[in-house]
């Protein structure tokens, strides 16, 4: 999993990535490995769900379930997370209602 785009950074970049991932239900998990971690959040968030054989219609979002936080999705992934053990929900992206 590799881009070619440029992300934010909140602070070093770790490089490559090793996390598991899981869909809302959890009956969906993946371990993942060599991940590029200047990958911005939502471009490793359309990748996993791609793995993971979700509806590809649907915007998604990672939590960082070690931490407790949604990431951001404009921000390189590996200045989110440390290099290994992180453990990723992907959360399908939802807007209830309009004003």
């Amino acid at each position: 999993m590799s881009s070619n785009s440029t992300a934010l950074q909140e602070g070093p970049v770790a490089d490559p990535l090793a996390f598991t991932a899981t869909d809302v239900t959890t009956s969906r998990v993946v371990d993942f490995s060599g991940v590029d971690g200047y990958r911005t959040a939502s471009e490793l968030a359309t990748s996993i769900a791609a793995t993971l054989e979700l509806p590809e219609n649907t915007p998604y979002a990672l939590r960082d379930n070690n931490r407790g936080r949604m990431l951001r999705d404009d921000v390189s992934v590996g200045s989110q997370l440390p290099a290994e053990g992180s453990e990723l929900t992907l959360v399908p992206k939802s807007h209830l209602g309009q004003h």
